[in-house]
């Protein structure tokens, strides 16, 4: 039988959860109980919200733990704020490097840029391809 994966979901602490009776934060283990409930084989989590922190790192070691528990189920996307230059790169490279991640999430309204502005996110996309991890943008 074929498996199911989600390839674009959060896992994290998002305040508005809450509302639709999901827990807060959401942590891997109630995730991976709704993935067994809609039978979803496996999933590459990012951290929720846009733009609300100067960077994702709660949420992140939050999925790095779910990804090290449930390494068949859990894929990390790491989450980086392109504008910050280097320490964006360098973020990347920690969280694949360290902790296994997959793929890298950027939002143009976490850092109010657009997909155009190849000067800002051609070196993300090199690192990226140098890791050898998809690149997401939403």
């Amino acid at each position: 039988m074929a498996k199911v994966y989600d390839a674009h979901a959060y896992l994290g602490n998002n305040p508005q959860w809450a509302q639709m009776g999901l827990p807060v934060p959401l942590e891997a283990g109630a995730w991976v109980s709704m993935m067994d409930g809609a039978g979803i084989d496996g999933t590459l989590v990012a951290p929720p919200g846009v733009g609300a922190r100067e960077d994702f790192k709660p949420d992140l070691e939050r999925i790095a733990k779910g990804v090290k528990k449930y390494p068949d189920r859990l894929f990390g996307f790491c989450r980086i704020k392109p504008r910050r230059g280097q320490k964006a790169i360098d973020d990347l490279r920690y969280w694949v490097e360290t902790h296994g991640f997959r793929a890298v999430k950027m939002n143009t309204l976490d850092d109010d840029y657009t997909l155009r502005d190849r000067k800002l996110l051609d070196p993300v996309i090199d690192a990226a391809t140098k890791l050898g991890i998809a690149v997401y943008f939403h």
